[in-house]
């Protein structure tokens, strides 16, 4: 009877092998339900479970609570390994004119992007906001007038209880709105820097902070990051040492384009090590809310005692790309930051922040939050198959645990800017990875987005892009 009874477990895992080889399902793709396998094979619901508890323990399936078993994330695709990079060194940013032909490569929308950091457009909460846009241009007679510099106050106040979910307890009024985290940045240059001065980052950075340091005249002591792990805090304290550094800037939650996320031991004692040396830390989180499981990673500022951390971030990767409605928290620097926006933009769009004040204070944004992040759970464990699948031998992928970003390195045949050229060509859009750095570094590195799903078009869209690599890398 136990024989019997073993059989048919086994039996049930061969099938659902089976089913997965001949439908080509991926990693995040759902498998039957249990009670639909009990009553297609005529088993009991504990054989099947068995099978499925089975197949979990092996790596092939996953399971998600209330939800079901999934296609389990392949862990034999090679990823990314530590830097060995041990030099590091002081250089000028000097890339303005490939950064800006790339963004204009992003925005057409005639090719198929894989370029551009651009959420799932058509996961966002944009029928919502429409309702809630409609709703306060009818009845909202005060909608057109100017909002107070620092911000509306129910958004900060909105913010301020989000926060809490980050560790962070903050007043309203140490919140400032900003157009994007990209205004927050600047003001925060201009408060702490002056042409030539030097600043601490992670190195690969995202190509829009190195065109913004550029701007500035501001010189780069990149530090390469752990894939995983993001920075290590022994190399920057080694950094902070040898150097006359003016701030940090740091994402230290699924940070782009690597994806690393910075545990909270190594969270304390980054932010240790700053305050001791007198070194600001420039916190961009604006994916720390998309975390793949489990809860929200803790912020930088949360283990800040001496307001010696700046944090921003903003809802362009979670809410609405469009908005551009973004935040910072300037700790001891507040007065000099509000200056900086007094002078400069005065305020942000009222109408745009008493629309996201409505939609937080509705309280669909936490729903829309899990639904999101199990979503990127999905299709980035499916892109990197793909990736896998279709990319020369010897190609190595980032396995984040947050956000909808791949870093890719492939065989150091493969120059990414021939390849960036090539896909162009090909009517489809990638990020060449030298672009994120400010030395000559990753020259067979690329950034891919995965916020769009895997349709026919994309997924034929990948195996194009995978043949063109495979072509450069054989020469």
């Amino acid at each position: 009877m136990e024989q019997q009874s073993i059989y048919k477990y086994e039996e049930v895992q061969e099938l659902i092998k089976k089913i997965i080889s001949e439908n080509g399902l991926k990693a995040g793709d759902k498998v039957p339900s249990i009670r639909k396998m009990s009553t297609d094979t005529s088993l009991s619901v504990s054989t099947i479970m068995k099978a499925y508890v089975e197949l979990e323990h092996q790596g092939v399936l996953e399971s998600r609570p209330q939800s079901g078993f999934y296609v389990s994330a392949d862990n034999s695709i090679p990823s990314l390994e530590i830097s060995a990079e041990k030099r590091i060194t002081v250089a000028r940013v000097d890339k303005f004119s490939m950064i800006y032909s790339v963004c204009n490569a992003m925005a057409d929308k005639r090719l198929i992007q894989f370029g551009g950091a651009s959420p799932c457009l058509s996961m966002l909460p944009s029928a919502e906001l429409s309702k809630t846009l409609k709703h306060i241009l009818n009845h909202n007679q005060d909608f057109n007038s100017f909002e107070i510099f620092r911000g509306n106050a129910q958004l900060r106040s909105c913010i301020s209880m989000q926060m809490l979910s980050a560790g962070l307890e903050i007043s309203p009024n140490e919140i400032i709105i900003t157009t994007g985290a990209t205004e927050s940045l600047s003001h925060i240059l201009h408060v702490l820097f002056k042409p030539g001065d030097c600043i601490v980052t992670e190195s690969p950075l995202h190509f829009g902070h190195l065109h913004t340091l550029e701007s500035m005249g501001i010189y780069v002591i990149e530090i390469p990051s752990r894939p995983d792990q993001g920075m290590d805090p022994d190399r920057l304290k080694d950094t902070l040492d040898r150097y006359d550094a003016k701030a940090l800037l740091i994402q230290p939650n699924f940070s782009n384009p690597m994806g690393g996320m910075i545990s909270d031991e190594d969270k304390k004692r980054i932010v240790e090590i700053c305050a001791a040396k007198g070194v600001p830390i420039i916190e961009d989180d604006v994916y720390g809310e998309l975390c793949h499981e489990g809860h929200r990673p803790r912020c930088l500022s949360s283990f800040d005692k001496t307001g010696n951390v700046i944090y921003i971030a903003s809802f362009t990767k979670t809410i609405s790309p469009s908005f551009r409605v973004g935040w910072v928290c300037p700790g001891r620097y507040y007065k000099e930051v509000m200056d900086k926006k007094i002078s400069s933009v005065l305020d942000t769009s009222r109408l745009l922040q008493l629309t996201l004040a409505d939609y937080l204070l509705s309280g669909k944004f936490s729903r829309y939050l899990n639904r999101v992040r199990r979503m990127y759970r999905s299709q980035v464990a499916a892109y990197r198959s793909y990736v896998s699948e279709f990319f020369p031998a010897g190609t190595r992928v980032s396995n984040p645990k947050g956000g909808y970003i791949l870093w890719m390195e492939l065989p150091e045949a493969v120059d990414s800017f021939r390849l960036y050229e090539e896909a162009m060509k090909e009517g489809i859009g990638i990020v060449p990875g030298f672009l994120f750095t400010a030395q000559d570094r990753y020259r067979n590195f690329i950034r891919l987005n995965c916020g769009s799903p895997l349709d026919k078009k994309h997924i034929e869209a990948l195996r194009r892009l995978g043949s063109m690599a495979v072509r450069l890398a054989e020469g």
